[in-house]
């Protein structure tokens, strides 16, 4: 086992595991909110055949939702062992002793009360450890965590449980973009056993993705923005040093803060306000705090970034004061700055120009290929195309430089998992 692929970072929650208002943020704008619900509606009964009756009584061609349906499709399968089959099959053609992480999502606190997934996030987890149970050797899940549902030392002692001690979670899943800032005092405990027992953790790093979808997403920016950075949060004078430390950097938190901060944030009506908001909890320079503080913390940003920030692509989304490719930049910098970061390619490995600009980097530059991870984001890169032919143009891509494929998702993908594989 010591020479096979390891997929990084995928996904096999189904449709009732998600919110019910998941496909608003992972369906194009071009859908209206209307049809998103009635398919999200169809995905939970189970209905495939009544989906795909209903979306073809629409009028149109549908065009938007073409290349969303492989993804749908997915999504709506009965269960996540299912899903799991469904991938694990399709890498066993590349490598029959495959290993797949799969990182769930809380997704419990990610939306409005009325909008809760059907299936809670314990028994997303149940249903997890029965694919561990069945595929013992061939998966390798994340558990998934935010501050609001578990927190302190209760939260660092249910992680010690199921991923040092059980050994049933090999490491740890952070998606920020659901509404909490990685520097909240609520996961510092978290952070030190991470530390201490050296397991891995996984950031979603992106301007899209998942988000909140909460329709008082203004004062859950407000709430956080006063809890993290007020005189009464319990790290405040710590934090503050350290904003007042990378100003000269542009990464001042205060500054980014600044543009949404109480006085100034206006209200907001659509999905688009409440992603762009969601940008402030997502953003890498929010890691510079929790590094200086645990500096040997394991720690992988998916994603790199994006690939539009990868190779600098004109992205509407960027505020001005970041700049486009500013948070691949910062990515770089805190991988050569401490031991034990990474990053991983999922989805961006779907855009060739972006494999070619981060090969291009790590050409020469072995600190920084020693660190970088291969994923794919199944199910969700989905839309881009099928997972097969992706994974077919990233390792032609990436292997323009001999064996490089095979360095980032063996060894490296190895040596960032350690004794959790």
């Amino acid at each position: 086992m010591e020479n096979r692929l390891i997929n990084i970072h995928s996904h096999v929650f189904n449709s009732k595991c998600a919110a019910k208002d998941f496909l608003q943020t992972s369906l194009p704008a071009a859908v209206p909110e209307w049809l998103a619900i009635n398919i999200k509606s169809f995905l939970d009964r189970g209905d495939n055949e009544g989906l795909l009756n209903f979306l073809n009584r629409l009028p149109g061609s549908n065009a938007a939702l073409k290349k969303y349906m492989s993804l749908i499709r997915i999504g709506s399968e009965s269960t996540q062992l299912r899903v799991f089959i469904n991938l694990f099959q399709q890498w066993q053609k590349f490598d029959s002793n495959v290993a797949i992480v799969g990182l769930t999502m809380d997704m419990d606190s990610s939306t409005d009360v009325e909008n809760r997934p059907n299936t809670s996030l314990e028994t997303q987890l149940w249903e997890i450890m029965d694919i561990k149970a069945k595929y013992p050797n061939h998966f390798y899940p994340f558990i998934g965590v935010d501050p609001r549902t578990k927190s302190g030392k209760e939260l660092a002692d249910w992680v010690n449980i199921w991923v040092v001690k059980n050994k049933v979670f090999s490491g740890v899943k952070l998606y920020p973009a659901l509404g909490f800032f990685p520097f909240d005092s609520r996961l510092t405990e978290l952070y030190a056993l991470c530390e201490a027992e050296q397991i891995p953790i996984i950031t979603h790093t992106t301007r899209g993705g998942s988000f909140n979808t909460s329709k008082n997403i203004v004062d859950l920016v407000r709430r956080q923005i006063t809890y993290c950075l007020n005189p009464n949060h319990p790290n405040y004078s710590f934090i503050k040093g350290l904003l007042d430390k990378y100003a000269p950097r542009n990464t001042n938190l205060f500054k980014r803060f600044g543009r949404w901060w109480p006085n100034r944030l206006g209200g907001q009506t659509n999905w688009a306000s409440n992603e762009n908001i969601c940008n402030l909890f997502s953003h890498p320079a929010n890691h510079h705090i929790v590094l200086d503080m645990f500096p040997k913390l394991r720690l992988c940003f998916a994603h790199f970034g994006g690939s539009y920030e990868v190779y600098a692509k004109n992205y509407s989304k960027v505020p001005s004061e970041d700049g486009v490719g500013k948070w691949y930049s910062l990515i770089k910098e805190m991988m050569l700055k401490y031991d034990e970061v990474y990053a991983d390619l999922s989805y961006t490995h779907s855009e060739t120009e972006a494999l070619k600009v981060v090969a291009c980097d790590m050409r020469g530059n072995a600190a920084l290929e020693n660190k970088v991870l291969f994923g794919t984001d199944y199910y969700l890169v989905e839309s881009e195309g099928s997972e097969s032919h992706l994974l077919h143009a990233a390792i032609e891509e990436l292997n323009r430089t001999p064996g490089l494929f095979e360095k980032l998702s063996k060894i490296n993908n190895k040596n960032f998992l350690g004794k959790y594989i």
